[in-house]
């Protein structure tokens, strides 16, 4: 997502224009991509209007608050903010200016993995439920460490072929 909005601070004017006259730019150079969007889109001046406004208005500020003022009725952003992504947290709430961030998956490249058990949490802070999936689904692989990095093991259930566990992550192995 920051990645998203990092590219677009530096191609809005471009997108602007696109919406303004119903094109599509130069640099999306697949056949079917182009057809696809070209079909879809007629040009919109209103909206490229409002949308340069907001762009205007928040890049004086260095795109401070970008998520609210484009949609002012957001309640909050979801999107995965564990792992990997945790260096991207403090950049996500500089355009999110105060909204809630909602971290609630934890996943792998091979598969998902849990579900965040309190919203209302910030990332940092979450605790997930682990959702071990049928072995037809996904494997998992537990392997020792040096420090353990489950605080405490809460509560661990079995239902159909599925197999929950609560763990508790511990803050230095974050």
């Amino acid at each position: 997502m920051v990645q998203a909005f990092s590219s677009f601070e530096e191609l809005w004017r471009e997108i602007c224009k696109d919406i303004r006259d119903g094109t599509l730019s130069p640099r999306i150079k697949s056949p079917k991509m182009r057809k696809a969007v070209l079909d879809i889109i007629s040009p919109n001046p209103t909206l490229a209007s409002k949308l340069e406004g907001v762009c205007q208005e928040v890049e004086k500020v260095d795109w401070f608050g970008f998520i609210p003022k484009l949609r002012p009725n957001v309640k909050y952003v979801y999107t995965i903010m564990t792992g990997s992504m945790q260096p991207y947290l403090k950049k996500l709430r500089y355009y999110a200016n105060g909204l809630p961030l909602v971290s609630a998956d934890y996943g792998s490249t091979e598969s998902w993995i849990g579900v965040n058990v309190d919203l209302t949490l910030p990332p940092e802070d979450v605790t997930f439920d682990v959702v071990l999936l049928s072995l037809t689904l996904s494997s998992y692989h537990f392997t020792g460490m040096k420090k353990i990095a489950v605080q405490e093991v809460m509560i661990s259930w079995k239902i159909n072929q599925f197999h929950y566990l609560r763990l508790k992550l511990d803050k230095s192995m974050k």
